[in-house]
Parts: structure tokens; C-alpha cells; sequence
């Protein structure tokens, strides 16, 4: 508000006395008859109530403010409201704040917040419009921000919400350009004062009054010639020894979000990225390509690390070389046991059924076989030490042949091995007897002579079916009559069994191989 005040002359008046005067002394009575006046458009003012529910302030921005000298003690209610002289760059002032104000057209308006303490960043100077009482601040009609507070012997509060934490002032080199906010928030347009070198400084969370990656709570720094100290974990990879044009973003946490376009990422030297604890996972609906350009894509396992090959579930790791090489050696020689064991079957119609499994089975390795082939499974040849014991069990499927010699597959001793390769021995002795009982069993006629003379020799005593065989012929049936046991399922029992040993036959070898895959893995 504008205001005026007067000063008066203090020259020695000589009203008493009659006698004639000089010049000067003249000047001096004039002087102490003198009125100056003093004539002031801006004033400063106490703000006293900001925009808040329930208040009188009508809009965000505005306050109830007394001018100092003109509205001195002048009751709260009375006070009126000012408006933010510029609204476009603004700080939004709190209670107790200082500022100059001044009138426009009837409207008032408030800027430039006066303070003694440059250290301060949110001042305090509680009702110096008050000056000698507390109780202008109530009104009757009217109350502001403090107004309860002084009735009810309170502190004064500067806002609502708000709590002053003192933040620090930044310190100031010569020619900063500063803009701080009440909440330890700043920008600095300044320089690095050994090389002159313009820098730009936004830090959120500022600790002291110089900024500081290692401990302020989120920076981002834009240098053209300064050696910025980086924090931890960036200083593991990148060196801080460097002082051309940068840009530095530390902070907790850093998300780069392009909602309907691409982010590039492009570099004339290295592209770090580092996951101390955490993933790093890289995800596309399209394509992942790896396009090195006269350079070389390496998995870097030294110090520790693996390499996991997921697939979907129910499918084995194929990638690994070894296991990609088992599988084509099984495959193949699945196909091939199946084959001499159930190819044989196929011409005896009580057999065929039998026949027709073996072959599925052994087709199931021709299939092992060909994916292996053909995805070039056998290839790969580090990726084998990426992979854990565990998870090479868990894909690897158990020979029944195993049972009660090996129950830990990642385990297998050179004894067990040799007991296996008995076992097929004896295995394969059998087969070969049982093969010979077939040929004589396939017929419509049977020489149940024959027959019974192989029985006698002992080799398949044992097997199931076998004796129910040996009491049919022991009746006395002729060999019309055997052969219709026999297309009845008379020896289905017999057959099935010498299926089921044909799938023991190379469980020796398969032994070895599974003992040579883990100690390749645990070299």
C-alpha cells in the first residue's frame, strides 16, 4: 500500500529574540519550520494466512497479508488479500514470510520475499505487522492460519502441512545462478571453478550445501568440463576420471518409459549394464537380435555364473552337447533293439499286438534321434558346465533297467557298471533262447516234440507262462491244438517279458555315458 511519512526541521529557532538576524541564521529558522514528506509505493507486508480448507484466502497462490508500517496491528479480519505479482514462476509463500507488496487498480499484489539471514531458506518473522500484541492476529469474523494458536498459547505454524526442516542453502561459487525449494530440492546453473566450465546441477534430496551423488537422494548432473565423483555400484564399471561433456542420472531407481515409440541407446564406445543383486531381463512380442558386427558374442561364465537354457515345460535342455549326443546314441539304438524284437512278432497274429509295441517304442527312439539330428543338439559344447547336477537329473529319464543296481543317476561307480553289464549278459542270453522258442512257437502247425525238448533244457524256466506251457504239452495235444493256445494268448505272458528284458539290453552303456555326463559337469 502506498503510504507517506513526514520529518521536520531541526534548526535552533530564535522566537524570543528581536534583534536583527544574519543569513545564516535566517536558513536556520527556516529550516526548523520545514515539513518533508515521504512518499513510498511498495510497502512490505507480513503474510498471515495462505490458501487452505476452510480459510478466507479465495485461490492457490493468493494470501492474507498486513502491510508493516501503514496496517500496523490493524485487526486480522480487516486484512485483505494479495495475488502473486508474476504467477508463472512462483513459490508459494508460507506464514511468518516477508514480502514487498504494492496496489494496481484496486487489486494488491505481493513479490520478492525480504529476509536478513541468507542462511534461511524458509524464514520465520511471526507478527512483526503486529509488533507489540498477538491479539491482531484474532478477529472476530476472520480468522487466520495463527489465530487459534494465539488463543489456545500454541506455536505458530507456517502452513497447514507444511514443516520447516531448515534445509541447507547451497554454497555459492561466484556467478551461481540458484533456484532452491523449500523441500532440500535445487537447480544450480553454475561451473567448475578450476577449469570455468558452465554445469548444470538438479538434485532432489540435497544432504549439505554442496551436491553430492554418493549421498543426496536422486541428481542429475549436466557437466561440459568437470570430474564428476560417481557413487556405487557405476564407479565398479565406469571410471570417474573423465571430464568432458557428461550427463550423470543417479538416484534409487531410474525408469525410462516410451509409451507408444522406441527408445534408442546408442554409444561410439562400450554400453554397460550391470545388475549388482538383481535380473536383468530382456523381453520382446517379436524379435531379440544379436547382431555383432565384426565382433564376437562371448558367455562369460569365469567367475561363477551359469547359463540357464529354459524351455517349455516338459522338454529337455537339448542345447547341451552331451545330452543332445546321448540322445541320438539311445535313439538310435532303441530303434534298432525294438526292431529285431518286435519286427519278428509281426508275422504271428497272437504276437502282433506285442510286435506292434515294441516298434512304437522303438519309433519313439527314431523320433529322439531325428530332433536331435535336426536342431543340431549335439553341437553346443560349453553349455554343458552351465548347468546344475539337479537340473541335468531332472531331464534325464531312469532305465528300468537300473533298478536295484543304480539309484542315483549323478552317482554311477565303475562297479555298478560292471554289475549292469552282467545283467545284460544274462539278459541277452535269454533273448536269444527266447528267440528260439518263438521261431518254433510261429506256425499254424507246431511241433509240440520240439518244443517241449527246448523247455526241458531249462533256459526259460522262470519266465512267466512257461510252465503253463510245459502242463499243455504234458496233456498231450497235438500241434493243431498248440497252435490254438498259442493264437489265444496262451504265451502273451512270455512275450511281454521278453519285451520288457529287450529294453535292459545297453543299460551298460547307457551307465557309462550318464557317468561320463556328470563328471564332465562337475569338472
Amino acid at each position: 500500500m502506498a503510504y507517506s511519512d513526514k520529518s521536520f526541521g531541526g534548526a535552533i529557532d530564535k522566537i524570543f529574540d528581536n534583534d536583527f538576524i544574519t543569513r545564516k541564521e535566517l536558513e536556520d529558522v527556516l529550516k526548523q519550520r520545514q515539513v518533508t514528506e515521504h512518499f513510498y509505493q511498495i510497502e512490505p507486508l507480513e503474510v498471515l494466512d495462505i490458501y487452505r480448507q476452510g480459510g478466507r484466502v479465495s485461490q492457490p497462490g493468493a494470501v492474507i497479508g498486513r502491510y508493516i508500517i501503514s496496517e500496523q496491528n490493524q485487526n486480522s479480519d480487516e486484512c485483505l488479500e494479495f495475488y502473486p505479482l508474476s504467477s508463472n514462476i512462483h513459490q508459494q509463500p508460507i506464514v511468518g514470510e516477508v514480502y514487498l507488496g504494492l496496489s494496481f487498480r484496486g487489486e494488491r499484489y505481493y513479490f520478492g520475499r525480504l529476509t536478513n539471514n541468507t542462511t534461511q531458506i524458509n524464514s520465520q518473522n511471526f507478527n512483526i505487522s503486529g509488533i507489540t500484541d498477538n491479539t491482531s492476529l484474532i478477529g472476530e469474523n476472520g480468522n487466520v492460519l495463527n489465530s487459534e494458536n494465539v488463543k489456545n498459547k500454541r506455536p505458530f505454524k507456517q502452513g497447514v502441512n507444511f514443516v520447516n526442516d531448515y534445509p541447507n542453502r547451497l554454497v555459492f561459487s561466484e556467478g551461481d545462478t540458484t533456484i532452491e525449494g523449500r523441500y532440500k530440492n535445487s537447480i544450480r546453473l553454475g561451473n567448475n571453478d578450476s577449469l570455468n566450465s558452465g554445469n548444470i546441477k538438479l538434485v532432489a534430496g540435497c544432504q549439505t550445501g554442496i551436491e553430492d551423488l554418493t549421498i543426496d537422494k536422486t541428481s542429475l548432473y549436466m557437466t561440459s568440463n568437470e570430474e564428476v565423483i560417481l557413487s556405487e555400484p557405476s564407479k565398479n564399471f565406469v571410471s570417474s576420471d573423465y571430464t568432458k561433456p557428461q550427463i550423470v542420472l543417479d538416484t534409487d531407481r531410474i525408469i525410462l518409459n516410451a509409451k507408444t515409440d522406441e527408445i534408442g541407446l546408442f554409444s561410439e564406445k562400450d554400453i554397460n549394464i550391470s545388475s549388482e543383486q538383481g535380473d536383468v531381463l530382456i523381453t520382446s512380442n517379436k524379435v531379440i537380435e544379436l547382431k555383432p558386427k565384426g565382433s564376437q558374442i562371448i558367455n562369460n561364465i569365469k567367475s561363477g555364473g551359469t547359463i540357464l537354457n529354459a524351455t517349455k515345460e516338459g522338454i529337455p535342455f537339448p542345447q547341451l552337447d552331451i545330452v543332445g549326443f546321448l540322445k541320438q546314441v539311445m535313439g538310435i539304438q532303441q530303434f534298432l533293439q525294438a526292431m529285431t524284437i518286435g519286427v519278428p512278432k509281426l508275422s504271428n497274429p497272437l504276437t502282433l499286438p506285442s510286435g506292434v509295441r515294441d516298434i512304437v517304442k522303438g519309433l519313439e527312439g527314431a523320433k529322439n534321434f531325428i530332433d536331435a539330428t535336426i536342431n543340431l543338439e549335439f553341437l553346443s559344447k560349453a553349455l554343458m558346465e552351465t548347468k546344475t547336477i539337479e537340473e541335468i537329473k531332472a531331464v534325464l529319464p531312469i532305465p528300468a533297467g537300473f533298478d536295484g543296481i543304480i539309484d542315483d543317476i549323478s552317482n554311477i561307480t565303475d562297479e555298478q557298471i560292471s554289475k549292469l553289464k552282467e545283467l545284460e549278459k544274462s539278459v541277452s542270453d535269454k533273448i536269444e533262447s527266447a528267440s528260439q522258442l518263438n521261431d518254433l512257437l510261429s506256425g499254424d502247425s507246431l511241433n509240440a516234440s520240439g518244443i517241449s525238448q527246448l523247455l526241458d533244457s531249462g533256459n526259460f524256466d522262470g519266465f512267466q507262462g512257461v510252465e503253463d506251457l510245459k502242463s499243455v504239452i504234458a496233456n498231450g495235444t497235438d500241434g493243431k491244438d498248440l497252435a490254438n493256445y498259442v493264437q489265444q494268448g496262451g504265451i502273451s505272458n512270455f512275450q511281454q517279458e521278453v519285451s520288457d528284458l529287450g529294453s535292459i539290453v545297453g543299460v551298460a552303456d547307457q551307465a557309462q555315458s550318464y557317468q561320463n555326463l556328470f563328471n564332465t559337469a562337475r569338472s
